[in-house]
């Protein structure tokens, strides 16, 4: 967190702590209602607890409107696991996406959980509004054993009804942590796995491009429009230390052709590149 950060953190708490009681004594209620309204539906996630460990608490994700530049998967907004970790896109290195790794008290745990569970997103829900090329939220709440999923288009923290609720519970700015709700020092976030996406750019190998030095571009799975190949263990500091000494979508030759190439760390719930098919 930068130096400006942390004097803000010191004196912005979390918005609405204040407000934690009432909005417990509402949850109960608002489950209920959403059993009645979707307690038909076969995706439906059963009432119970929030997640723990390694699990997946809250998820939310910002797809970008219009065509999307194909291979090329964002991080997601943040990522709050069941053990209290928050993950946070921070910057760039070079070609690697970078984040921010905060762990949080169950206090500021629950104020984030339960924020989003009392908007009614303990249900899966639907907020499809004819609106092309808009931007899509996709929101993932971690719901026993389960998980609810909900997908909003054209997402409007100023409107009204459900949506706009969904869509005001899980605004998070970093900048509202403050020292009290952290159980130590945020670190920058440390990948065991990094995906690198790959576009078919043209035929024969461009001049001024280097070799693409690991496995050729062609293989791997089939991944918004690209190929994507994960790397572990040994190969992985050697495919940061490319990602990071190249450009966003830099050029790379492989196989006699020439790809556009992007990086992307694979959080603690990616185990590999099949789990980002639906993301763009």
């Amino acid at each position: 967190m930068s130096a400006g950060n942390q004097g803000r953190a010191q004196h912005r708490p979390l918005p609405m702590r204040g407000n934690r009681v009432s909005r417990r004594s509402r949850i109960i209620a608002v489950v209920l209602l959403a059993v009645v309204a979707g307690g038909c539906q076969s995706h439906y996630v059963a009432d119970g607890g929030p997640p723990s460990g390694n699990a997946v608490a809250l998820r939310v994700q910002e797809i970008g409107g219009g065509p999307g530049q194909a291979g090329h998967i964002d991080l997601p907004r943040f990522v709050l696991y069941g053990d209290g970790r928050l993950i946070v896109p921070d910057g760039t290195e070079g070609a690697v996406p970078l984040a921010r790794e905060y762990h949080l008290t169950r206090e500021a745990f629950n104020h984030l959980y339960e924020r989003a569970r009392s908007a009614g997103l303990g249900v899966p829900h639907a907020y499809d509004t004819p609106a092309p090329d808009a931007p899509v939220l996709l929101i993932t709440l971690g719901v026993g054993q389960g998980q609810a999923n909900t997908r909003i288009v054209a997402p409007d923290p100023h409107a009204s009804g459900s949506a706009g609720d969904a869509v005001r519970a899980v605004e998070f700015d970093r900048a509202d942590l403050s020292d009290r709700d952290l159980t130590e020092v945020p670190i920058r976030y440390t990948p065991s796995r990094v995906a690198v996406s790959s576009t078919y750019a043209e035929s024969g190998a461009r001049p001024g491009a280097p070799a693409w030095p690991l496995e050729p571009l062609d293989g791997g799975s089939a991944v918004n429009g690209g190929r994507c190949l994960a790397y572990s263990g040994p190969s992985l500091d050697r495919t940061l230390a490319l990602g990071r000494a190249a450009r966003p979508g830099a050029l790379w030759t492989s196989g006699g052709a020439t790809y556009q190439v992007f990086f992307r760390p694979l959080l603690p719930d990616e185990s590999d590149c099949g789990v980002l098919g639906h993301i763009r």
